[in-house]
């Protein structure tokens, strides 16, 4: 129980740092997708664009192509059974080909269907046109009521086509070339041969030819940049901007439970060395009858991994389930975790990980232990009653040690834990500048 404690928190926190940082993107070729950014000071700061930047980005062929502009929105669907709100993206007519979203049926959007005035058209995700639309053969032509306004379908994505990366996006309309404000995302491939590194020295220099075109509306400070697509997901993900990004704390996070986890360790390392000094009668006739140090270290082991095998499958299960069951009430602002942390699984990762630390738990936990339990002048023992003590004075040392690593990290766990409250109750007690009484 006590190390199912240590290995279930260590897993929890891992589960979420795996599904947040360590999932790769569910796009294709992801490595060479990127999403262009505003800098300042030549860091990244945000994604947002108006159809200006995005046009003028368009422009810059030389490091990369496929350039497509999306913004979120939901629309009234009025055409099943009851009027609901699903989720939609409208898009620039290259967004299916940066992200190589392929058609199962149908076609995607053209660039004439970029300019004003165009058809009415949307496309629709497989998983729409499974549960909506009843699996329609004919739906390439049929119209689709969107905001109280006819839309033509004409194509519906393939089923592999994973769109939790984009907000679950169930349908896809043109995207108004006079929209104003600076919403949109702008996504983009790298050209064959240039590297990410290429590419944000190029939108750098670009910055001043477009600070020319806009006047003094642009910030002296800001410039333009590129990131990969999987890290802008992670660091503006539920609107944050880049100076929030979540990987730190993660990581911060999983040091803290594996400080949890090598108090557990030391906790059974302590109970290990007690039973071991119960059982040196035992041990030292094994010894007598011809049995090698090793041989019983490999014993004691054996039986350590055996406890900590236990340990692992009871911590896997309430790990994950408590994690869900926290995420459940609140995910933090966490990215890539979806609605209630329905994104979060048990995938292999976080099996490796548990059986790596079940492992380490059984070196850690037991084989101090078992080297202790394995020295020492076994026929003094034997000659020795069961109800006196020897108990040598390195197995004295050997306990106290372990106990002095136990309560050292304790102490900086309680230090750090004091600290975080501390910073809490400061945070909340910073004046806003205004009077907030009685203002909901």
């Amino acid at each position: 129980l006590t190390l199912a404690l240590g290995i279930g928190a260590t897993t929890a926190i891992f589960s979420v740092l795996n599904a947040v940082v360590l999932e790769p993107v569910s796009v294709s070729e992801p490595d060479t997708l990127v999403q262009l950014v505003n800098t300042v000071n030549g860091a990244p700061n945000d994604t947002g664009a108006s159809v200006e930047t995005y046009s003028y980005w368009r422009e810059q062929t030389d490091v990369i192509e496929d350039v497509a502009a999306y913004g979120s929105v939901s629309v009234n669907y009025t055409g099943g059974d009851r009027p609901e709100r699903v989720a939609a993206s409208e898009v620039t007519a290259l967004y299916f080909r940066a992200f190589r979203a392929r058609m199962v049926m149908g076609r995607s959007f053209t660039a004439d269907e970029d300019l004003p005035g165009a058809p009415k058209v949307a496309v629709v995700s497989y998983g729409f046109w499974l549960q909506r639309l009843g699996s329609d053969p004919d739906v390439i032509g049929t119209t689709l009521w969107l905001n109280e306004v006819p839309h033509t379908i004409v194509g519906v994505t393939a089923p592999e086509f994973d769109t939790r990366e984009l907000g679950n996006v169930d349908l896809w309309m043109p995207l108004d070339p006079n929209t104003v404000g600076s919403f949109l995302s702008v996504a983009a491939r790298l050209r064959p041969g240039i590297s990410l590194e290429q590419a944000q020295a190029r939108l750098e220099a670009s910055t001043a030819a477009f600070r020319e075109r806009v006047g003094p509306s642009m910030r002296a400070d800001v410039g333009f940049g590129a990131v990969l697509f999987k890290d802008a997901v992670i660091a503006t993900g539920s609107g944050s901007l880049f100076r929030n990004d979540p990987r730190g704390f993660l990581w911060l996070f999983v040091g803290a439970v594996a400080l949890v986890l090598l108090i557990a360790c030391a906790n059974v390392a302590s109970l290990t060395l007690a039973h071991a000094s119960a059982r040196e009668r035992e041990l030292a006739v094994r010894s007598a009858l011809g049995a090698g140090r090793w041989r019983i270290v490999r014993q004691l082991l054996t039986e350590s991994a055996i406890i900590s095998g236990i340990g692992a499958l009871l911590g896997l299960a309430l790990g994950f389930s408590g994690i869900q069951a926290l995420l459940a009430t609140n995910t933090a602002g966490l990215p890539r975790l979806g609605r209630d942390g329905a994104l979060l699984v048990m995938d292999w990762r976080v099996l490796v990980f548990t059986s790596a630390i079940s492992i380490a738990t059984v070196i850690i936990s037991g084989l101090l232990p078992a080297l202790a339990a394995s020295r020492g002048d076994q026929n003094a023992v034997i000659r020795y009653s069961k109800s006196q003590s020897t108990i040598g004075l390195k197995k004295n040392t050997t306990r106290s040690a372990v106990v002095v690593v136990q309560i050292s990290l304790a102490m900086v766990l309680l230090i750090g834990a004091a600290l975080l409250i501390r910073t809490t109750v400061a945070l909340n007690a910073i004046d806003p500048g205004f009077n907030v009484d009685d203002v909901v």
